[in-house]
This record gives structure tokens, C-alpha cells and sequence, in this order.
């Protein structure tokens, strides 16, 4: 991710030098599935500047990888609301609240996995990863038994190409 543009604005130079360091070293620790050290580098990162989408992302990436669903949430919606790569931000957002929709038994359960469907389908309109938001909206509603949804997402899925094999298997 070097080279990356890390945020829109004019920052001082030693301050975007700075920043740079903490995203590379943050970087490389999520390479590295060391997400808990890259997402403390990030928080650092995000205190001298907060409106830095990529950061911001990533961070999500970090909490999510560690099932702290409700901080990747907060960090995939702050990513949306920054507009940085927003089809992208749906996408993990949905992931999140699919994963924590399916990990949990109590009423919250059913509302998560409802948004992911919501969030899913904002995917597929802005036309990121299509194929992809299909079959995560597919599972979901394979999930809440929506039956003739889960089948015609997972149809259209297949008819995009992506992971055809999965698709068939839960048509």
C-alpha cells in the first residue's frame, strides 16, 4: 500500500511523514495478522488525522479479523460517511453485521442480519464487487430462510462469475 494517498488534505510535511510511517509499520502488521498492533498504529494515525478513509478502512479490517464486530461497524460506517471507497465500505459493513447476525441467538440477531442484507444491496447498486454482493446477499437470506431470494441472488451470482462452484451448491 505504499504510495497510497493516505488523505485529501494539505498536511504539514513532517506531519505526512509521520502519518506515512504509522500507516506502512500499521500495514505490515496486518500483513502479518498482527491486527490488534496495526489497529492501535491506526488509532494513532486517525488522532493526527481523522478524515483518512484508507485508515479508517483498515482499522475495520483489523477489528473485524478480530470479531470485535461493533468497532468494525462503527469504523466501515465513519469510512462510508468519509466517502472513501464507499461500495467497498458497504461491503465490509455487511460482512460485519452478517457475522455478528449469525454469531448471536438474541433478538439482535435477526436486525444484524437484516442490515447486512440493506448494506449488501447498496454494494450491488454502486456496482462494487457485484458478483461478491450477491453471494453474501444470498447467504444472508439463505440464512433467514428468504428462500426464492436466497436462490435468485445466488443465480445471479453465478450468471456474474463469481465462485460459480459456491453459487451452485447453495442454489
Amino acid at each position: 500500500m505504499k504510495g497510497v494517498p493516505l488523505t485529501d488534505k494539505k498536511l504539514d510535511p513532517k506531519k505526512e511523514t509521520l502519518i506515512k510511517s504509522l500507516y506502512d509499520y500499521a500495514y505490515s502488521q496486518f500483513q502479518k495478522k498482527e491486527y490488534s498492533e496495526c489497529a492501535k498504529r491506526l488509532t494513532d494515525l486517525l488522532e493526527l488525522d481523522p478524515s483518512s478513509g484508507i485508515a479508517v478502512h483498515l482499522r475495520g479490517k483489523c477489528y473485524y479479523e478480530e470479531r470485535e464486530h461493533d468497532s468494525a461497524i462503527k469504523d466501515f460506517t465513519t469510512q462510508i460517511e468519509l466517502g472513501y471507497e464507499i461500495g467497498r465500505g458497504y461491503d465490509c459493513r455487511g460482512r460485519s453485521y452478517y457475522r455478528q447476525g449469525i454469531g448471536n441467538t438474541n433478538a439482535m440477531a435477526f436486525a444484524d442480519l437484516m442490515i447486512s442484507l440493506d448494506d449488501y444491496t447498496k454494494q450491488i447498486e454502486l456496482k462494487y464487487d457485484i458478483g461478491r454482493g450477491l453471494y453474501n446477499r444470498g447467504l444472508a437470506n439463505r440464512y433467514l430462510e428468504n428462500y426464492p431470494e436466497a436462490i435468485a441472488d445466488f443465480t445471479e451470482q453465478i450468471n456474474h462469475g463469481y465462485i460459480p462452484g459456491k453459487g451452485y451448491s447453495y442454489r
